[in-house]
């Protein structure tokens, strides 16, 4: 294939500018990493695959109309797992948000910088 190459040591933070982080924070049942947080240095384009289904979680309604806006300007995923948040309507939706802003605070990040996704 062309047009890219592995880098057989490589890992989310290979490429220049990247950082990661993941700890344990209580979302699953056996103490296991749960929360990811990747950074770049710099806005990047970004692309998702989002589920078709009418019933979507808070991140996805969030994410969405986000990406829609910004996509070329991401700098932060921050991705839970053992958590959805589907069906939480707008309290979800307000979380997801509360989420993104205390990333984008933490970090330095400019309004709609970062996502929240879930990976259930």
């Amino acid at each position: 294939m062309s047009g890219y190459s592995v880098i057989d040591a490589g890992g989310v933070t290979a490429p220049q500018g990247w950082r990661a982080a993941g700890l344990a924070c209580g979302l699953r049942y056996s103490g296991r990493p749960d929360l990811a947080l990747l950074v770049s240095d710099a806005p990047c384009t970004a692309a998702a695959l989002f589920t078709t289904n009418c019933v979507k979680s808070a991140h996805i309604l969030y994410g969405q109309p986000l990406l829609r806006r910004n996509p070329t300007g991401i700098q932060a995923v921050m991705i839970n797992a053992g958590s959805a948040n589907a069906c939480t309507g707008e309290a979800g939706v307000a979380a997801a948000a509360t989420v993104a802003r205390a990333v984008e605070t933490t970090l330095g990040l400019p309004p709609i910088a970062p996502l929240s996704c879930p990976q259930a």
